[in-house]
């Protein structure tokens, strides 16, 4: 998302975190379920945990905005 409003900015930041970079981690998650990579695996469980604040913190100030948006503007991003 290219543009200047600052709630769709965080819901295309929270959508990228939340599907595009957790997607990469599959591979190393499914090979620490047959018992291999289990090091690694342990570092992305940690990487993934950091990241799911930075969605949930991302996620609390979008819900600040639209709390304090007009009607009108709740219904626009609702959209």
């Amino acid at each position: 998302y290219r543009g200047d409003d600052p709630e769709k900015r965080k819901v295309a930041s929270t959508m990228l975190e939340s599907f595009l970079f957790y997607s990469g981690f599959y591979a190393p998650m499914y090979w620490s379920s047959h018992a291999k990579l289990t090091n690694t695996a342990d570092l992305i469980r940690l990487i993934i945990r950091d990241e799911a604040v930075h969605g949930y913190y991302i996620g609390y100030k979008y819900q600040l905005a639209v709390r304090e948006s007009s009607p009108q503007r709740q219904a626009e991003l609702k959209d």
